[in-house]
């Protein structure tokens, strides 16, 4: 997608399933694989960067990945995403 496609698509999704907005944040601007996702929890999200621990990375080894400042802005506008335990839900896995 185009940079003014993307942001129309997750715009449109922070108003229609909020839930899913880290998401697809995480995939289109830190470059997460699905299943690291999936295990994902708030605590593992840091200000400066994306702490995947090896029990959910492909090659079973710790993955460091900066959080860049279009990424902080939209985990930042999602209205009620730490109040959950998991980034994404389990019902949108």
């Amino acid at each position: 997608l185009r940079p003014d496609e993307l942001a129309a698509f997750l715009t449109a999704a922070l108003q229609r399933v909020p839930e899913l907005v880290a998401y697809l944040a995480l995939g289109e601007f830190a470059g997460l694989r699905n299943r690291e996702m999936q295990g994902l929890t708030w605590p593992m999200i840091r200000p400066v960067d994306v702490h995947i621990p090896n029990a959910i990375t492909k090659s079973r080894a710790v993955r460091f990945i900066p959080i860049n400042p279009t990424l902080r802005a939209w985990l930042g506008a999602i209205p009620h995403g730490k109040s959950r335990r998991m980034v994404v839900p389990a019902d949108h896995q």
